[in-house]
């Protein structure tokens, strides 16, 4: 396993952070799951910066055993989970804003009630 590696784990069911940690140290890529996993640990991988996307998002093909991906698939994936913490960090920091500073929480809500009106 090298850095930079695409890492395909078929059964992501019984990982704990110890064992993401050591994905996380080796600079994999990215991770491809054949299974749910746990959303502790997704948490953990998105926490680090490391993509974790279903079989079901990168298509895999398999010829002798080894897995292949499509390198457009890859970028695709790639775009839509930057994307994704895009927005993860925008609520992140919204949710710290709102949390510190009584007057931003106010001015939050009334932008969420002007919305709700307008729909």
């Amino acid at each position: 396993m090298r850095r930079g590696t695409w890492f395909l784990i078929e059964d992501a069911s019984g990982g704990g952070p110890n064992t993401a940690d050591l994905l996380i140290n080796r600079e994999i890529e990215a991770l491809i799951v054949g299974s749910e996993m746990s959303p502790a640990i997704l948490e953990h991988f998105n926490d680090r910066g490391l993509p974790v996307f279903s079989a079901n998002e990168v298509q895999i093909q398999r010829i002798d055993g080894i897995a292949f991906v499509n390198p457009d698939e890859v970028v695709a994936a790639r775009a839509r989970w930057a994307e994704r913490m895009k927005t993860r960090q925008a609520e992140a920091k919204a949710e710290w804003l709102e949390s510190n500073d009584p007057g931003v929480r106010v001015e939050r809500k009334k932008e969420e009630r002007k919305k709700l009106k307008q729909v």
